[in-house]
């Protein structure tokens, strides 16, 4: 009791109230948010189940799965949208394999063919989403393509480290990373989603 009320300014701010809660949460579900339930069906698609923002609707999305990361990397169609269109991952994922891979500084309509062929998008969070005026730009691009393509997978990435955490583009995001991380972490995110384990 005696630490409580030694902490009492801690507890009650906000970041007290953030850990509490996300200590409850954790501890009272039965099953973590964060990971997806995958079921196989008769062909080579996958359904993963994703938890939304609020825990309570699940979200599907039908993933083509291949049986080896080679296959993947014929087959699937790689977009990166990024103002800084030197972005050394695009040319290593090419390198690895993922012949694909394209990179636009951004884009001018969401029904473009480039957007409709596309898998998997890895969008920059800066600098992107200007022409289709955007007023969040990366984050309200990819949130606008994850309403209206929902079982493309969507990346964020970004230099970044300040911003909006509750932004609906980021919480509707398949998976996010820094723009800094290492390019096999890109490489492990296509294949989790696109490789069978």
């Amino acid at each position: 009791m005696d630490w409580i009320i030694n902490n009492k300014d801690w507890l009650f701010s906000g970041i007290g109230v953030v850990v509490f809660g996300f200590l409850y949460k954790r501890f009272t579900q039965s099953e973590p948010q964060a990971s997806p339930i995958v079921e196989a069906s008769n062909t080579n698609t996958m359904n993963v189940v994703l938890h939304s923002s609020s825990g309570s609707e699940l979200v599907s999305q039908k993933v083509k799965k291949y049986k080896t990361a080679q296959e993947a990397q014929k087959n699937i169609n790689i977009l990166f949208i990024d103002d800084d269109t030197n972005f050394k991952v695009v040319n290593l994922l090419k390198t690895a394999g993922y012949k694909n891979t394209k990179i636009l500084k951004d884009i001018r309509s969401l029904d473009s063919n480039e957007i409709i062929t596309t898998d998997i998008f890895f969008i920059d969070i800066q600098g992107v989403g200007k022409k289709l005026a955007f007023k969040d730009e990366g984050l309200g691009l990819a949130n606008a393509l994850k309403e209206k393509y929902k079982d493309k997978i969507i990346v964020i990435y970004s230099a970044e480290n300040r911003g909006d955490r509750f932004h609906s583009g980021l919480r509707k995001a398949d998976d996010f990373l820094p723009k800094n991380a290492d390019p096999y972490e890109f490489q492990q995110i296509i294949e989790t989603f696109f490789v069978e384990e």
